[in-house]
């Protein structure tokens, strides 16, 4: 939270550029360099290498860069052996706030970048020889491989990630930046094993701290310094006395006692603060080198805590919704007894301040600042927000190819709220997956958690048909026996068929039963909607009559009131059963007769043959 002490001593001046910071104050119009690339700086830059005027630079142009400079060759001539430069101290001064390099990403055949302030310059137009720019964002050298000359001195470059795997890259000079790792250079072997490189003199400041009085030490780090190989540079309290009066870091030493502290065997050190008195401005300042065999390690630098010492307890800050929950981490303001703060109230996207609690008492609070003050006990200011109304949630329901199958649906809800979307229950359809934004990435069917926020967002649920075989087609007669083979209709729920009936030889179609309801119309064919639940359709038939007789009509005979026709069928039948008794008798006795004559032709025939074997016997015994 920024705050401004009203009775604090002038806050501390500002001896190096801040490394986080990454706007770019100026409109971008469309079909403009500034559409692809946004730093100003660095426009007028590759303007001055490419000879041209800035509106007439493109994108195509960049790619017959070879070289860029800081300071363009058209722009220097030499003068009695002397270097002279046409541009003025105010652009010097200009390209000196270079923050990013996106838009180099198009100079694919650059070979040598130098943009390391002039030191020749500095010290004519700056007066100091020492003068970092405001680069930090290298990324767009992520992919350009012909790079060979690197020369990124005198920069605020924490991240060197982007410098990785350059197979030509011979000559880099990275000295006196932010960067605590350089592991990435590893990758370039030819580079660590034949080429010529500056790594030296790292300045890394870290965000200032406050202390409160009566804190006796303080523990710093662990620090995060890895050399060429990822492997912890060692390191160890800087205290001044080697460095000279004119080191631009001597401020920042850490000489308010003989023994200032000690370094812990974790890369952290724990500072003796008992000699310092409230209102003490002093730094916690560690020198680091990389491992090395040489006299002069490839790797140095210093990494810099700024603190002060304040008499009063801190105030902290919470931030709340109107659901209790967090909204941004706490924050502290640091003062001295007595001291009356201002601080802005925080605006978060979303969010609209309501009021303030302190203690317990619930103050209405509107967008500004609020006025605190400083004492001797810790404070506790919660801050309380009311969430917006958010942007809607539209949800579709479609088939695979993209047919509405079910009216969208709309989820509304507050800022930061959460909201369970769920598939629609829809007949004859089974969710197969759904999409956020279509933006082309599918999910497995089921539940989606989505938050909204201040942009409206869509989610489609895509469905597959569902298909049953669950409706059985039976053909009967009146008696309930299967007269021809089931039949099983298949397909999609909701759809319609129509089965029609069976020509079957003999029998006459009589009525038909549907899921329980029976009737006698429409007999030839019936319309079916497939559902879910399982059907029977049934076909009951009546068998044919031929001549004069039932040939397939099992159904008893009529009780008729005329007795006499029931004794003339009676004596009917019983002269027809005679008839039939005694054709039976009579193939009876045909069989019998048959068999008997049989039996006597083989006899016969048995005889003949032992009458001729004797006769044979007898005649070769003479």
């Amino acid at each position: 939270m920024t705050t401004k002490n009203q009775n604090s001593a002038s806050s501390e001046k500002a001896s190096e550029p801040e490394l986080k910071t990454k706007n770019y104050d100026f409109d971008i119009g469309p079909n403009t360099i500034s559409n692809w690339m946004p730093d100003r700086a660095l426009q007028k830059i590759v303007a001055a290498n490419l000879g041209r005027e800035l509106d007439q630079v493109t994108k195509e142009d960049l790619a017959n860069l070879t070289e860029i400079n800081l300071i363009a060759a058209s722009e220097t001539t030499i003068v009695q052996g002397r270097k002279q430069y046409v541009i003025s101290p105010s652009e010097y001064q200009s390209r000196l706030k270079l923050k990013s390099l996106a838009g180099l990403e198009y100079a694919t055949n650059l070979v040598k970048l130098n943009l390391a302030p002039d030191r020749q310059l500095n010290h004519e137009w700056l007066h100091r020889t020492f003068s970092r720019s405001s680069l930090i964002d290298i990324s767009a050298l992520q992919n350009l491989t012909k790079l060979a000359r690197v020369d990124l001195e005198m920069c605020s470059i924490a991240d060197i990630s982007a410098l990785a795997n350059k197979p030509q890259l011979m000559q880099l000079n990275l000295s006196y930046n932010a960067i605590s790792d350089f592991s990435p250079l590893k990758a370039n072997k030819q580079l660590l094993a034949s080429g010529s490189i500056e790594l030296k003199k790292q300045i890394i400041i870290a965000e200032p701290v406050h202390i409160t009085s009566g804190t006796f030490s303080y523990t710093s780090g662990p620090y995060q310094l890895l050399d060429l190989n990822g492997a912890s540079m060692p390191i160890k309290i800087e205290t001044g006395k080697h460095i000279g009066a004119r080191c631009n870091i001597k401020q920042y030493c850490s000489n308010w006692d003989e023994h200032v502290g000690q370094v812990n065997g974790k890369q952290t050190v724990t500072w003796d603060l008992t000699s310092l008195k409230p209102d003490s401005n002093a730094a916690m300042t560690i020198k680091f080198n990389s491992n090395s065999a040489t006299q002069k390690p490839l790797i140095s630098g210093w990494y810099i805590i700024p603190f002060r010492i304040v008499s009063g307890q801190p105030i902290t800050f919470h931030f709340k919704d109107d659901a209790d929950n967090t909204i941004a981490c706490e924050q502290k303001l640091y003062g001295d007894i007595n001291n009356s703060c201002t601080a802005p109230v925080p605006t978060f996207n979303g969010y609209s301040i309501e009021a303030k609690l302190v203690n317990g008492v619930k103050t209405p609070l509107n967008q500004g600042s609020l006025t605190t003050t400083i004492t001797a006990q810790p404070q506790d200011i919660f801050l309380l927000y009311n969430r917006n109304k958010a942007a809607d949630i539209t949800v579709h329901y479609q088939d695979e190819n993209g047919e509405t199958i079910a009216p969208a649906t709309t989820i509304s809800g507050v800022f930061s709220e959460q909201k369970i979307v769920k598939p629609q229950e829809i007949s004859g359809y089974t969710p197969s997956r759904y999409q956020i934004d279509h933006n082309g990435i599918s999910h497995h069917p089921g539940s989606v958690a989505i938050l909204l926020n201040n942009q409206s967002q869509e989610i489609t649920f895509y469905y597959n048909r569902q298909k049953v075989s669950n409706v059985i087609v039976h053909y009967q007669d009146i008696e309930g026996q299967k007269v021809a083979s089931d039949e099983i209709l298949s397909g999609y729920v909701n759809d319609q068929q129509m089965v029609h009936t069976l020509k079957l030889p003999g029998y006459t179609i009589q009525s038909k039963n549907l899921n329980g309801l029976s009737t006698k119309s429409e007999l030839n064919a019936t319309a079916i909607t497939l559902k879910e639940k399982p059907q029977k359709l049934t076909y009951i038939y009546t068998k044919d009559i031929i001549g004069d007789k039932k040939v397939a009509n099992n159904k008893p005979l009529p009780k008729y009131k005329n007795r006499s026709y029931h004794h003339i069928t009676n004596k009917i039948k019983t002269l027809n059963n005679r008839e039939k008794k005694v054709q039976q008798s009579h193939t009876k006795i045909k069989n019998k007769w048959q068999f008997l004559l049989l039996i006597l032709g083989l006899s016969s025939l048995f005889s003949i043959l032992g009458l001729t074997l004797i006769y044979y016997n007898r005649k070769n015994r003479k």
